[in-house]
């Protein structure tokens, strides 16, 4: 399973929407917890259960 970090971070003029994707939950919540440290807002992790989800792409087969 694999776990999104989606927060907004602080620009001159606003936020910007940034996306980070982990491989296991410790790494995630490690940077959950370094976003947070450094004013960014709306941080949320997101279990991925499959690549489906995220890319909207069949993945393990051929197009024919």
């Amino acid at each position: 399973m694999k776990y999104k970090v989606d927060y907004k971070k602080p620009k001159k003029k606003g936020y910007s929407n940034q996306s980070v994707i982990f491989f296991n939950i410790e790494d995630a919540i490690r940077w959950e917890n370094h976003v947070k440290e450094n004013c960014c807002i709306n941080v949320e992790v997101i279990p991925i259960l499959y690549d489906v989800i995220v890319t909207g792409k069949q993945i393990g087969r051929a197009h024919v």
